[in-house]
């Protein structure tokens, strides 16, 4: 019973926290209107490859709403299947 608590909590965490990383890097993800490169935002390069023009704080300030949304995700995540669980008693 426990075990499927913990394989529960930890899928809702990794699908979740998935999700909010995605929806973050399409609210915040754009300079000038434009996309930046998914793999730009995560790399450990200082230069961006998809744009070499691109400023390197706004590719922090990028990359740090992008994980602030997965994190969040992974809190909500952590909290949906104990929530569930004591609502069915």
């Amino acid at each position: 019973m426990l075990q499927k608590l913990l394989v529960r909590m930890f899928g809702a965490m990794a699908a979740i926290g998935l999700l909010g990383t995605l929806v973050a890097y399409s609210i915040c993800g754009k300079i000038d209107g434009d996309y930046v490169g998914f793999r730009s935002v995560f790399s450990s390069d200082l230069s961006t490859p998809d744009d070499p023009s691109t400023a390197q704080p706004e590719m922090d300030g990028i990359r740090t709403k992008v994980l602030a949304g997965g994190c969040a995700g992974i809190l909500i995540g952590l909290g949906l299947p104990a929530g569930f669980r004591a609502r069915k008693r």
